[in-house]
């Protein structure tokens, strides 16, 4: 081959190998900025969706927050409503975060009551069958509801009776949720929710025209009180006027529409959809006299409305005034007052036939009990159990009432209270008592004989028993109410005479402090009654009450303390008109309030 041909050769040889090079070289380009385009394109999605779990979490606190006082503010409590007015094109790092929420779902919120459990529960059951399918479009499609006081989640709503049995039926369930046991639960019992369904969307670097966007969902199980109260006095002579109060989590409402007239001492909810109340018609002929006798009042709420069940009591105590209620499961409630002709009254309820509740009447003559213990009042009750309740209150001349219930009977255990230092076991009136699973604490006054008041305070645990704590606190006091947000924090509130100071305990574990000092000035230097305290955590607990001159005139006078875990307050000018509240309930989240968090895809 001559140079000239080899020269030929090796040209064209250049050339194909120059293409071959350039084609690699190009694929290699494709691949190295298609590879770091996908890498940019993940890590912005991966971006999006931080920053809509961002969204989530901020909008949870924004729902949950402790602080109540001005929900305009970004960092202090919202509704499900208006969530989105300050989580709404929110900057963060690489991009940008807006959340929605809505109107929250509420167990029969519409004319229907709420649903409930289809045939008996088992402790072990994962799919829940529903009863009452009318109100199925009040539930979220997935979330948390409770029944009884255990929290369940739940995937989804399922109409197939090849998947339930009966339709339609909870599935993806998780029993026992959020601190709460998981047990059985009889035919009926209702189904209670009221959760807000949180949209948040993540972009980056926008929510237009954005290298990565991802959208999430989730529930959030939302907080309910109910405050109950009774007429001021200025309407003694005319038709009782109840005091019926709803937090919705972020504000109070009037809700004392479709409540009978009637006034009410005590309020106990099991959840969204069951809750009882208790008290009297009449009642200002107790402290006046004449007029037609107290009628012991009994109301209960379904999810939608109140019933008033006072006229199927046994008549032994319609002419009795109830002053406290407690419930440890839908079927198994008790109710406590004092007859009117001085005699007590332990009242239980279960329920017979549908929406008919069944009543037993315990008293000191079912007891075999001296006549003595005729004039006795009880004043509270409480439950560790369904098979260990005590109750306490007081003789007419202050006489000490301890009652315990072993599941079968009650009986008298004065004897168990310690003998000497500042309780008298002759001297004691027990005014409440609140129980959690291992331990109780009883509240109230002592009388010496030179007719001034000392704080009473017992504890008891299956450990130690009884134990006098009264000698912790000094001063003459008068403690009505008590709640506990866990075993470290408890706080007890007093009424007060009109030349009385305002009181306010606190336990922090070890000893009881008086705290009155830390009261909102505007609450402390006014003759106030804080009638009623409840705590759904450390940082969220309130006490109600009136203000002694407004309800001697009629006019509003109600007394709201908030608890944010730092400071008292005063939230009375956000009640509704009223006259007396006498107490409160709380339902809502405990320790993980979230529920149902999910991916939406497009």
């Amino acid at each position: 081959m001559s140079a000239q041909r080899q020269r030929g050769f090796l040209l064209i040889a250049a050339i194909v190998l120059l293409v071959i090079l350039s084609f690699f070289a190009l694929v290699v380009t494709d691949l190295y900025v298609g590879d770091t385009r996908r890498s940019i394109d993940h890590l912005s999605s991966a971006q999006a969706f931080f920053l809509a779990e961002s969204g989530l979490e901020r909008a949870t606190r924004a729902l949950l927050s402790p602080t109540v006082l001005t929900p305009s503010s970004p960092d202090n409590r919202q509704s499900c409503a208006t969530v989105n007015t300050n989580l709404t094109g929110v900057a963060q790092g690489a991009g940008v975060f807006s959340v929605t929420g809505g109107t929250p779902f509420y167990s029969g919120d519409t004319t229907n009551s709420a649903m409930t459990v289809n045939g008996p529960l088992s402790a072990t059951a994962t799919v829940i069958p529903l009863a009452n399918t009318a109100s199925l479009a009040d539930y979220a499609p997935s979330g948390r509801v409770m029944i009884g006081q255990e929290e369940i989640d739940y995937s989804a709503i399922s109409p197939s009776a090849s998947v339930c049995g009966t339709a339609p039926c909870l599935i993806g369930v998780i029993r026992g949720v959020d601190g709460t046991t998981a047990v059985a639960h009889v035919s009926g019992t209702p189904v209670g929710q009221y959760q807000c369904v949180l949209s948040a969307q993540g972009g980056v670097p926008a929510l237009t025209n954005a290298r990565g966007l991802r959208t999430l969902a989730q529930g959030v199980e939302l907080q309910e009180a109910w405050a109950v109260g009774s007429e001021g006095m200025s309407q003694q002579s005319g038709a009782a006027v109840t005091t019926a109060l709803r937090w919705n989590g972020s504000a109070w409402t009037d809700a004392s529409a479709g409540m009978p007239s009637r006034n009410l001492n005590s309020i106990a909810c099991l959840n969204y959809a069951d809750c009882w109340a208790v008290g009297s018609a009449n009642f200002m002929n107790l402290i006046l006299g004449g007029g037609p006798a107290p009628v012991a009042t009994v109301v209960h709420w379904n999810g939608s409305s109140w019933t008033n069940f006072s006229g199927t009591l046994p008549p032994p105590i319609r002419g009795d005034d109830l002053d406290d209620v407690t419930c440890t499961s839908y079927d198994n409630c008790w109710m406590v007052g004092g007859y009117t002709a001085g005699k007590w009254a332990l009242v239980h309820m279960t329920w017979g036939a549908p929406n008919t509740p069944a009543w037993t009447v315990d008293t000191p003559k079912n007891q075999g009990l001296p006549n003595k213990y005729n004039s006795f009042d009880i004043d509270g009750v409480a439950c560790v159990n369904a098979n260990l309740c005590w109750a306490v209150g007081s003789l007419r001349k202050a006489q000490t009432l301890l009652l315990e219930w072993n599941g079968t009977k009650w009986s008298v255990k004065t004897g168990l209270l310690p003998g000497g230092g500042p309780i008298r076991q002759n001297n004691l009136d027990l005014d409440a008592i609140t129980c959690s699973a291992t331990a109780c604490w009883a509240v109230g006054a002592d009388k010496d004989n030179r007719g001034s008041r000392q704080v009473a305070i017992a504890y008891w645990s299956a450990a130690t028993g009884w134990q006098d704590l009264s000698n912790e606190v000094a001063g003459s006091l008068d403690v009505e109410s008590v709640a506990c947000a866990n075993a470290n924090e408890c706080w007890a509130t007093g009424s007060l005479n009109p030349n009385s100071v305002t009181e306010l305990l606190y336990w922090n574990g070890t000893t009881w402090a008086d705290v009155s000092n830390t009261i909102p000035t505007a609450i402390s230097s006014t003759a106030e009654d804080l009638d009623s305290i409840a705590c759904g955590a450390a940082d969220d607990c309130w006490i109600v009450g009136s203000i002694w001159g407004p309800y001697l005139t009629g006019t509003n006078g109600l007394v709201a303390l908030h608890w944010d875990g730092s400071s008292w307050t005063n939230l009375s000018a956000s009640l509704p008109n009223g006259n007396d509240v006498e107490g409160i309930a709380l339902t809502g989240p405990g320790a993980r309030p979230r529920s149902a968090w999910q991916e939406v895809f497009p």
